[in-house]
């Protein structure tokens, strides 16, 4: 069975370009409670090798179209972050916009309904949404929220930043609306 799936993506892997995808149906708003004023920070102090670090990923990131410069009132500072497998990524410390944020109620998927969903199935298949967030647009008039201040400059973000409070339920949001609202079949099975 292994041979034939892997025959399968071998004849289709045209469909995958290896470039990061857009998903359209709804776009990341950032509403603030009334009064909130912007909050600007200065980057944090790194070491040489964080530095080379943050500037690879900060490259990468413009070059998979992700962020672009900014001048914004708004900026966060980044900070390092190990993953589980110790690798680091760099992590916008936007907690005081989160502070600010009105929550957004949409509703996420029961887990235990979503493991119901598979109890007659016989087979099991995974989906694995690459970079899942930034595949998702920032509303244009709230892009200079996102942005972060690092020894590089200043870049907002034109996708879905991780880390952003209400980010998740964007993400589900765009994920039901992709499937037709069908929820077991939404980001907590496939990711």
């Amino acid at each position: 069975m292994r041979g034939d799936v892997d025959d399968l993506l071998e004849e289709y892997k045209a469909l995958w370009p290896g470039q990061l995808g857009k998903v359209d149906v709804t776009p990341h708003r950032i509403e603030v409670t009334p009064g909130a004023r912007p909050w600007r920070a200065q980057p944090y102090r790194e070491s040489y090798a964080s530095r080379d670090f943050i500037a690879k990923e900060v490259q990468r990131q413009r070059d998979l179209g992700v962020i672009e410069p900014s001048s914004a009132e708004w900026a966060f500072p980044v900070v390092l972050v190990p993953k589980p497998d110790g690798t680091m990524r760099i992590r916008v410390y936007d907690r005081q916009l989160n502070e600010v944020s009105v929550r957004d109620v949409y509703s996420l998927p029961r887990t235990d309904d979503c493991i119901d969903f598979f109890r007659d199935a016989k087979v099991f298949s995974t989906l694995f949404c690459n970079l899942g967030y930034w595949q998702i647009p920032v509303a244009d008039e709230d892009r200079d929220k996102t942005t972060f201040v690092c020894h590089e400059g200043a870049y907002r973000y034109i996708r879905l930043p991780f880390g952003l409070s209400n980010a998740l339920g964007t993400f589900q949001r765009a994920i039901d609306m992709i499937h037709g609202g069908l929820k077991c079949k939404s980001s907590l099975v496939y990711l």
